[in-house]
């Protein structure tokens, strides 16, 4: 498989799938199919009252959690496919940016959004 190019996402899968434990894989597919759905359903978060934006976001920090807590254990394991960590180092380098510096950019995105929604219900009043 060649290199992304310059600025383009990873294109290898995340996780040695063939050596995956079959609750392992149980547990990805799971965190995955909620992931999806739960972008699927931000898709329409302008349309949110404040409690609805402010409800969507900590589902956003919990998956996040979450896929930090699958990462770590597929990593003590064995089980995160280097290619991926490659390209993914190479994507963020792309943009000037490392892993801690793409957390915080979401950390901030997130706590301005919490903010707005709090504005909001603050209007209300």
């Amino acid at each position: 498989m060649a290199l992304p190019k310059h600025g383009s996402t990873p294109r290898s899968m995340a996780f040695l799938f063939d050596s995956m434990e079959p609750e392992m894989k149980g547990w990805y597919d799971g965190l995955a199919l909620e992931h999806q759905q739960l972008m699927d359903f931000g898709q329409s978060y302008g349309d949110f009252d404040p409690y609805g934006k402010l409800a969507y976001l900590d589902q956003l920090d919990q998956i996040s959690e979450r896929w930090d807590n699958l990462f770590g254990r597929c990593s003590l394991m064995g089980l995160v496919n280097p290619r991926y960590l490659e390209q993914s180092q190479d994507f963020l380098s792309t943009h000037s940016i490392d892993e801690a510096g793409y957390r915080e950019l979401i950390s901030k995105t997130h706590d301005n959004m919490r903010q707005e929604a709090k504005n909001e219900i603050q209007s209300w009043s």
